[in-house]
C-alpha cells in the first residue's frame, strides 16, 4: 500500500469536497422574460372591433383537400433526397379551425350537454322497530265498528265541485283539438236519405208502390204569357187624385191658367253670402297695388301722378314765390317801423307765409 497524500485523504464523494469538479455542467439557455407583456390577457391591448367580423377563416376554400384542385401542368423538380417521405412533424401543415358542431338551420338537431343521473340509494328494509301493531292493546280501539259515511262529501252531486263545467263544455275541453283545416264533412257525401220532404209534391213508397199526385190533373192552370209592352192596368197617371201631392183645381192659388212663372223658392244663388264656403274671414280692400301700372288715387279721389316720373314743378313755383316775397320787402327795417304799424308777432307771420305757400301749390295746374 502506497502512502496517501495528506491533502487527498479528505477528498470524498461529497460535492462540497475540495478539488476540481468531475460532473459536467449543462449549458442553460435562459430566455428573456418581458414582464410588461400583456398580449396573453384579453382586453389588455387595443383592438379593431370590425376585424371580429371580417378576419375569419374561410370555410369555402378547399385547397387543403387533396383532389379538389386541378393538377399543375409542370411539377416542381426536386432532388432525390426530397422525394423521400418526410419525418412526421418535421414539415409544417396547413391547419384550420375545425369543429364537430352541427349548425344547420333547416334541420336544427343540436346535441346539448347532458348527463346520466345516478339512481338514488335505497337502503335495504330490515324491519321497523317502532311498529307495535302486532301486540294486542298497544293501539286504541276503533270507536265505530263499521266504516262511517262522509257526511260532508258532495262529489256525487253535480255542480258542487270547484271547476265543474257542463257536459258540452267538458267534451270540448277534454276532447281532441278541432282541426279547422279538415273539410271532410263538407266534401264527402256521406249518408244521403231518399225520403221526399216536399209538401207541395209529396211522394211516398208503400209496399214497393210509388204514391204521388198526378202532375197533369192536380196542377193549377198556367198564367198567360206576359206582354212585351207596358201593363196599363197598373198605370194611374190619367186618374185625378191618384198621384202623390195632387190638389184639386179650386185649391190652387193663383189658378194654373193665370200663372205663367214657376220659381224655385229654395234657390239662394242670387243672395250674396248664402252659399257654402262664401264667408270671408280677412279684410277686403279695393285698393290697387299694381307696381307695373301705379295709377293710384288720393284720399280726395284725385288721380295721383305717376311715381316713376316725379314732377318738381310745384317746388319750383314755391321757391319763386318766396324769392318774390323777399324782393318786395323794404331794404331797412328801421324805416319800416317808423312809417308803418308795429310788426306782427313771428307766429302770425309764419302762419301767413304757410297759407300763401298752400295757395300757390293749389293754383298749380
Amino acid at each position: 500500500m502506497g502512502v496517501v497524500d495528506c491533502e487527498e485523504r479528505f477528498i470524498t464523494m461529497s460535492l462540497g469536497s475540495r478539488g476540481p469538479a468531475t460532473i459536467p455542467n449543462r449549458v442553460r439557455h435562459v430566455g428573456t422574460h418581458v414582464s410588461n407583456r400583456l398580449d396573453d390577457i384579453d382586453g389588455a391591448k387595443p383592438e379593431l372591433k370590425y376585424l371580429r367580423y371580417t378576419s375569419r377563416p374561410d370555410f369555402y376554400r378547399t385547397e387543403d383537400i387533396d383532389g379538389t384542385a386541378p393538377m399543375k401542368l409542370h411539377k416542381k423538380m426536386s432532388r432525390a433526397e426530397d422525394d423521400r417521405p418526410p419525418i412526421e412533424g418535421s414539415v409544417p401543415k396547413r391547419t384550420l379551425f375545425r369543429t364537430s358542431r352541427l349548425v344547420n338551420p333547416l334541420d336544427p338537431d343540436y346535441k346539448l350537454p347532458s348527463c346520466t343521473p345516478a339512481e338514488p340509494f335505497v337502503p335495504r328494509y330490515v324491519r321497523d322497530s317502532f311498529e307495535v301493531k302486532d301486540i294486542e292493546g298497544t293501539a286504541p280501539r276503533a270507536r265505530f265498528r263499521f266504516s262511517q259515511r262522509k257526511t260532508h262529501a258532495c262529489d256525487d252531486i253535480e255542480g258542487t265541485r270547484s271547476g265543474w263545467r257542463p257536459r258540452n263544455e267538458r267534451v270540448r275541453r277534454d276532447g281532441p283539438p278541432v282541426d279547422f283545416m279538415n273539410v271532410k264533412d263538407i266534401n264527402d257525401i256521406g249518408f244521403k236519405t231518399r225520403r221526399t220532404t216536399d209538401p207541395l209534391r209529396p211522394t211516398h213508397r208503400i209496399n214497393g208502390m210509388c204514391i204521388k199526385d198526378d202532375m197533369v190533373k192536380t196542377m193549377p192552370k198556367k198564367l198567360p204569357k206576359a206582354t212585351q209592352g207596358p201593363f196599363f192596368p197598373l198605370h194611374t197617371q190619367d186618374i185625378d187624385g191618384a198621384q202623390c201631392g195632387w190638389k184639386p183645381p179650386h185649391a190652387i192659388q193663383p189658378p194654373l191658367d193665370q200663372r205663367r212663372h214657376f220659381r224655385n223658392t229654395n234657390y239662394v244663388g242670387d243672395i250674396q253670402g248664402a252659399q257654402s264656403d262664401s264667408v270671408r274671414y280677412a279684410i277686403r280692400t279695393e285698393r290697387k297695388t299694381n307696381p307695373l301700372n301705379p295709377n293710384y288715387k288720393s284720399l280726395d279721389g284725385n288721380l295721383l301722378a305717376d311715381p316713376t316720373k316725379p314732377d318738381f314743378s310745384h317746388l319750383l313755383a314755391i321757391l319763386n314765390a318766396n324769392k318774390k316775397r323777399e324782393a318786395a320787402k323794404p331794404a331797412s327795417g328801421v324805416a319800416l317801423r317808423s312809417n308803418t304799424a308795429p310788426a306782427e308777432p313771428s307766429s302770425r307771420r309764419e302762419a301767413a307765409q304757410r297759407e300763401a305757400d298752400v295757395a300757390a301749390v293749389r293754383a298749380l295746374p
